[in-house]
């Protein structure tokens, strides 16, 4: 069987798991509720994710150590930052606390090379840190292997 490349053109349309329906066991369905917030997101490939996700590997000097040595922090909070800014191309029904609707604002960035236009950083202010938690996770998973393609691979 031949493999699937990663598809770099299609956007994945996702409510927040908050707006979704349920089923009888609880677990949510993915369709969202009457009236959610719809948030498109574009697909990464695995050079722009590796890339997004080193932004948020830092590393300093040990000053315990001492010798010149150096310590790595992850930060996973600006990695999901980061990626949900990457990702996210647009959104519907998102209101302000008013009830008027949250215009999306783009700008020009350069990432890992590549051209993209991505929210600016007043969009990003709308969003909170909860939201781009879960969104970063669906965009991290976009591209696992299904449990169908597992089976055929093995």
């Amino acid at each position: 069987m031949a493999l699937k490349s990663v598809s770099l053109t299609r956007t994945t349309k996702y409510a927040l798991k908050q707006e979704q329906h349920k089923d009888a066991q609880g677990k949510h369905t993915g369709e969202p509720i009457d009236g959610a917030t719809i948030f498109e997101l574009r697909p990464l490939s695995a050079r722009l994710l590796a890339f997004v996700k080193d932004q948020a590997t830092e590393f300093r000097p040990d000053s315990e150590a001492g010798d010149g040595q150096m310590k790595a922090s992850f930060l996973p909070h600006k990695s999901a930052l980061e990626t949900v800014r990457v990702a996210l191309v647009g959104w519907e029904n998102l209101l302000d606390d008013e009830g008027n609707a949250v215009p999306f604002k783009t700008m020009k960035r350069n990432v890992a090379g590549k051209d993209l236009e991505t929210p600016n950083a007043d969009t990003m202010d709308r969003l909170d840190l909860e939201w781009v938690r879960e969104m970063s996770e669906v965009v991290d998973s976009a591209n696992d292997v299904d449990d169908d393609e597992a089976k055929t691979s093995a």
